[in-house]
């Protein structure tokens, strides 16, 4: 999906993909810096200091913040992939 086919989605649904995207369910957490990371549910972990929120070996997250008309254009030129998310006002 390309952001701009994502700026078209109503809101439930942008919700929707970003915690398919975003959220794991049983990431690693924990309440402490130091402390050990283990497996949790999603539930519990939320509330934990401490969470994996998207490891790199599964998936890579690329999101812009459009304050600017031409700024999905300019990952593409600067060699960079394509945003996954782009959060822009709707009247951008």
């Amino acid at each position: 999906m390309t952001p701009d086919e994502i700026a078209h989605l109503d809101e439930a649904e942008q919700l929707a993909l970003f915690d398919d995207l975003w959220r794991l369910y049983v990431p690693l957490a924990m309440l402490e810096k130091a402390g050990p990371y283990r497996r949790t549910s999603r539930t519990k972990a939320v509330g934990m200091p401490m969470i994996e929120s998207n490891p790199a070996c599964l998936k890579s997250l690329t999101v812009t913040d459009v304050d600017n008309t031409d700024i999905r254009d300019l990952a593409l030129s600067s060699g960079l992939p394509a945003p996954t998310w782009a959060v822009a006002h709707p009247g951008r």
